[in-house]
């Protein structure tokens, strides 16, 4: 990614140092960009907000408080919930009373199941239940982290994960049966 000489240098100026951190990051921002933004017209105008705001406030970065990969990733997605809030033309969560519970003791069944099927069945999930699962469970926040960045309350972001959980569950077991049955195992 990109190295402490190229923040000096763009903490001291140096223009040159804000193109080189623009290409080590690009592909890394736009794929974090895609994970929480389904509008593909919006990608590059989030991506420049990004940008903006990272040039912005690069001397508020610390790299005593850690590596700057991370750093980029909360202002990446931050800016994602910016533009979700802001365009809240459907809602983000599915209404509590529209699914049905599913038992969390019953496990998934991982028997034929690849990388790119999980993959597949993240994608799939319905909107609300993606964005919090992908930031307790790939991002790594915490229930109150989300509700403040999904303007929700804890209690929805834990039912929001319940849910998600129990929906790709379902799904990659359905799959699982599905590869058993028509013989490939």
């Amino acid at each position: 990614m990109v190295d402490q000489n190229t923040i000096l240098a763009l903490k001291h100026g140096d223009q040159s140092a804000y193109a080189v951190l623009y290409k080590k990051s690009i592909a890394y921002v736009y794929t974090v960009v895609r994970q929480f933004v389904e509008q593909d017209y919006a990608h590059q105008d989030i991506i420049q907000d990004i940008y903006a705001r990272v040039f912005l406030n690069i001397q508020k970065y610390d790299e005593q408080k850690g590596p700057f990969k991370p750093w980029l990733r909360r202002v990446t997605i931050n800016q994602c919930f910016d533009f979700i809030r802001k365009n809240k033309r459907e809602t983000t969560l599915i209404p509590i009373e529209q699914i049905p519970d599913t038992p969390e003791e019953e496990s998934i069944d991982f028997t034929g199941i690849n990388d790119e099927d999980i993959l597949e069945a993240v994608e799939a999930m319905p909107k609300g239940y993606k964005n919090v699962f992908l930031l307790i469970m790939v991002e790594g926040y915490d229930h109150q982290e989300v509700s403040q960045i999904m303007e929700i309350s804890e209690e929805a972001s834990r039912s929001q994960l319940s849910r998600a959980k129990g929906w790709l569950r379902k799904r990659l077991n359905y799959r699982t049966k599905q590869t058993k049955v028509n013989g490939f195992k």
